[in-house]
């Protein structure tokens, strides 16, 4: 379960499959490989349409106390899902 939430808050780019991790900034994301991803959703990006306009599903900024909470949030649900799978009840 350790490892499972330990890998749950990296982020992988969607072009290379390299790991990292955003420590600030907006998260428009450019690879070392050259590619453009969301870090929020991962979905691979052209530009800032995917941030602002008709259809925006991601927001440009995120405050580092909400992504803290993200990530928490992406750490506990990976350990539960080990878990479970291992037959361990969360009740």
């Amino acid at each position: 379960a350790h490892e499972a939430m330990s890998q749950a808050s990296k982020r992988v780019c969607p072009h290379c499959s390299q790991e990292y991790q955003k420590s600030d900034g907006c998260n428009k994301i450019r690879c070392k490989c050259g590619g453009l991803s969301c870090y929020l959703c991962s979905q691979k990006i052209t530009g800032y349409d995917h941030f602002s306009g008709a259809g925006a599903t991601c927001q440009l900024w995120t405050n580092t106390d909400v992504m803290a909470q993200i990530d928490r949030d992406r750490r506990h649900a990976a350990g539960r899902k080990v878990l479970l799978d291992a037959g361990v009840s969360d009740e």
